[in-house]
């Protein structure tokens, strides 16, 4: 069905639903922003129309939406950009002709990262593995166990609010350490944008319980030592901003042939 295009705001309003549980979870690519599927959905900002690409939790009702496009309803604070790929929490708002939702959180597809790293382990482009490895102060296996906000810079970045959070990563294991280390961590702490904004979009996201393999710091890296300053990030805290300093743990034994050859498999 065609999106709709603007017109004069109808009386529907969505509910607050940021406390609720998500009953409506799928993975969804953007079509497009200020548009609806519905007449009766005030066009604003945070109306976005949305392909459902696959439905990983859903009512029976409502699957029979997979690979059609709906409405989603943005919360406060919560950005999206046209054309790229989210898993989407929501719950169900209005139904007819099709289907409007509210959004409670959503965060980028990290399918899409790992097919990625995949496509390019696979074609033996492991060199930038090694690389990014070899500059890193430390790379660990390891675990998110919690997830916090972190202190905020005085000063913004810039206007495209980063989001800073910081995670605690128990580590499991330890493939490479700077002689400053005298011991091997048992955690570590690591700072990451979580926001979604098209300035930090392909920046890793982490919830706890997310797994893999992190290289962090970067001894030849000016820029990344500049934003730690302008981030605030504190002395013993990894800045994690890039998609390389993470691999998933659906990947990490792969990549540990080539970061750590004979200890995560052979080349």
């Amino acid at each position: 069905m065609p999106a709709r295009k603007k017109r004069p705001r109808s009386r529907a309003k969505p509910q607050d639903s940021t406390e609720e549980e998500a009953r409506f979870v799928f993975r969804g690519t953007v079509a497009q922003r200020g548009a609806a599927t519905l007449d009766e959905v005030p066009l604003t900002r945070n109306t976005l129309v949305v392909t459902v690409d696959e439905i990983i939790t859903a009512p029976e009702a409502l699957q029979a939406f997979e690979g059609q496009a709906i409405t989603v309803v943005l919360g406060t604070g919560q950005r999206a950009s046209t054309g790229q790929r989210y898993v989407f929490h929501t719950n169900g708002w209005l139904y007819g002709s099709s289907l409007a939702v509210v959004c409670i959180r959503l965060t980028p597809d990290t399918d899409s990262h790992v097919g990625q790293l995949r496509q390019a382990m696979d074609a033996g482009a492991g060199r930038w593995l090694q690389e990014r490895a070899q500059r890193a102060d430390l790379v660990v296996s390891g675990q998110v166990k919690e997830i916090r906000d972190a202190t905020q810079p005085d000063t913004p970045i810039s206007e495209h609010d980063p989001q800073w959070r910081q995670a605690t990563v128990a580590v499991s294991d330890v493939h490479r350490s700077g002689a400053r280390l005298a011991r091997k961590p048992r955690q570590v702490l690591i700072r990451f944008a979580a926001s979604i904004d098209v300035r930090w979009a392909n920046a890793p996201k982490f919830s706890v319980g997310d797994a893999g393999l992190w290289m962090l710091g970067d001894k030849k890296d000016t820029e990344r030592a500049a934003l730690r300053v302008a981030a605030g990030a504190e002395k013993n805290e990894y800045l994690v901003v890039s998609p390389e300093d993470f691999v998933p743990s659906q990947l990490a034994p792969q990549a540990l042939a080539f970061v750590a050859p004979g200890r995560g498999g052979k080349r």
